[in-house]
């Protein structure tokens, strides 16, 4: 889908939505699609660039030549998904670079997420990643230290 608009009563609910695939062009203006919803309908606008518009449908909209006229748009910065806590997980090995300080290189899954994490190790892992008891697509045990630092601690046997 490369554009979205969601239209919304005052109270938050949706009202309506649609939907365009391609050049993510909608067929109607935002001002002629808000005429049929009530006053204080709103239309979240999301396109294939991750922009995302607020349009409000007001007391001070007017109607000229049979088109509603709206206010400038509302730009919405769209924030970054937030971290995971910082708590001992389990987190898969996805690599391993002996040039870092932190080799490890984990993949923690976290609300439907991916997270990748660059890890401290303890000496045992270290020899067991040597000797080949822990391999890459490994699950691993990560504990935070108090400084918020990530140390895999030890291999996580798959459970029957």
């Amino acid at each position: 889908m490369n554009a979205l608009r969601i239209f919304y009563n005052e109270t938050g609910g949706i009202i309506g939505n649609c939907g365009l695939e391609g050049p993510g062009i909608f067929p109607y203006s935002i001002e002629v699609m808000l005429e049929g919803y009530p006053e204080g309908t709103q239309c979240l606008e999301i396109d294939n660039s991750a922009t995302v518009d607020l349009f409000f449908h007001s007391e001070g909209s007017y109607v000229e030549d049979g088109v509603l006229v709206l206010g400038t748009p509302i730009e919405i910065p769209i924030s970054p998904p937030p971290e995971p806590p910082q708590s001992a997980h389990i987190s898969i090995l996805i690599a391993v670079d002996v040039s870092k300080a932190r080799p490890a290189n984990v993949k923690r899954v976290w609300g439907s997420q991916d997270y990748f994490y660059d890890c401290f190790v303890t000496q045992t892992v270290k020899d067991e990643f040597v000797a080949g008891t822990i391999q890459i697509g490994d699950y691993l045990l990560v504990h935070y230290d108090d400084m918020g630092e990530q140390l895999v601690t030890a291999k996580v046997f798959k459970s029957w």
